[in-house]
């Protein structure tokens, strides 16, 4: 089942970040929110830049939200940035799958029109699930990344929605 965030939410969703900061190299962020500022987070979700959740049997074992791109620059609000996380024991399931298809189809209630994915270069599970849904690769950035004793590039992935 696929549905909005709410704030009891906010746990499940940190710990899942959690697990995905132990891989280190599948995301771009140090560390997570902490619970507070996730639930302030969910709670202040705009009908363009929501976050829904992926449910099994009960648990929460992913989510996807949307998040401006370049706030406070109007003439860019029709485009959005993506980002999702699965809990680590259901990866390959289909869950990224289905919150992407879940979030395209919700977009076409919005004005968002265009969407960006942040991916560092290296997780070709997501550059392939992107590519799988119409993305595809709008800009390199080399060398932006450096965490680990490591230093990654950046691929943005972007799509145009259907009009």
């Amino acid at each position: 089942m696929i549905r909005h965030a709410h704030i009891d939410d906010a746990e499940r969703i940190e710990e899942i970040v959690k697990q995905s900061l132990d891989l280190k190299y599948v995301t771009a962020l140090q560390s997570p929110m902490g619970i507070e500022k996730r639930k302030h987070w969910i709670e202040h979700r705009t009908r363009n830049h929501p976050v829904f959740v992926y449910e099994e049997d009960g648990q929460l074992i992913g989510y996807i939200a949307l998040s401006a791109y370049r706030p406070q620059r109007p003439s860019l609000d029709r485009t959005a940035l993506i980002s999702y996380f699965v809990d680590n024991k259901h990866f390959q399931k289909g869950v990224a799958s289905a919150l992407l298809q879940y979030l395209i189809n919700y977009l076409k209630t919005t004005s968002i029109k265009v969407i960006i994915a942040i991916i560092l270069d290296g997780n070709e599970r997501s550059i392939k699930l992107t590519e799988k849904f119409g993305f595809e690769q709008w800009a390199y950035l080399p060398d932006v990344f450096e965490a680990y004793d490591k230093v990654l590039s950046q691929v943005y992935m972007g799509k145009v929605l259907d009009q």
